[in-house]
């Protein structure tokens, strides 16, 4: 039988382990502390509401366009003008749309075919305009505008319609319409007749050097 003596001193041999190493293995092991992860929303667009519009602003042009101004009414004063005489005049309460130009026109011209037989004469359109003012308004701010026709009467009451929407009070349209006096082609003024109707006349100096 072989000797085994050689084997079992070659084989290794236990370490008791060291005191420094069996105190680490007697302590409590503390727990380790793991940062809980935050997590983020998940963004979903199709869940997702879309943010509240804002609301468009309304501007102090925009606002007088929903008020009601069928029923105010305003005064219209009419004065037809010969030259600088003033020979028909009239006033009268409307509301808009209710003043007709035309019929206005034609009534002036009616009485002035009736003077010019009586007096002779003839006569001829020369301008017309409307001065728009209000209670309130600063002569500064009247508005001047030409009429030639129907259409200028209809801008007129576009600005009367707008200050309406402005809440302006009182409003007062002065309409004027002159005529030129004219005999045959020549135009009269009337600060140049007579009371008789009949042309002053002209007299003439000349002077002669010898």
């Amino acid at each position: 039988m072989p000797s085994t003596t050689r084997h079992t001193s070659n084989a290794p041999r236990k370490r008791a382990p060291s005191r420094k190493i069996q105190e680490n293995a007697n302590k409590p092991q503390g727990r380790s502390r793991k940062r809980a992860k935050t997590q983020k929303p998940l963004c979903n667009s199709s869940s997702s509401s879309p943010a509240p519009s804002v609301a468009k602003s309304v501007s102090d042009s925009e606002l007088p366009s929903e008020i009601d101004v069928s029923d105010v009414q305003f005064t219209v004063s009419t004065t037809c003008m010969l030259n600088t005489h003033e020979f028909l005049a009239d006033s009268d309460i409307v509301k808009l749309n209710e003043f007709s130009y035309t019929n206005w026109i034609t009534k002036c011209i009616r009485k002035l075919a009736k003077a010019g037989e009586d007096g002779d004469f003839e006569t001829d359109w020369a301008s017309g305009c409307a001065v728009i003012s209000a209670r309130g308004v600063t002569k500064a701010n009247h508005l001047t505008i030409v009429i030639e026709d129907v259409y200028g009467w209809r801008k007129v009451e576009k600005f009367v319609e707008r200050w309406m929407k402005e809440f302006k009070r009182e409003i007062l349209v002065r309409l004027t319409g002159t005529w030129r006096k004219k005999k045959g082609n020549v135009f009269v003024d009337v600060d140049d007749e007579q009371e008789t109707g009949k042309p002053k006349a002209t007299i003439r100096k000349l002077i002669f050097i010898c």
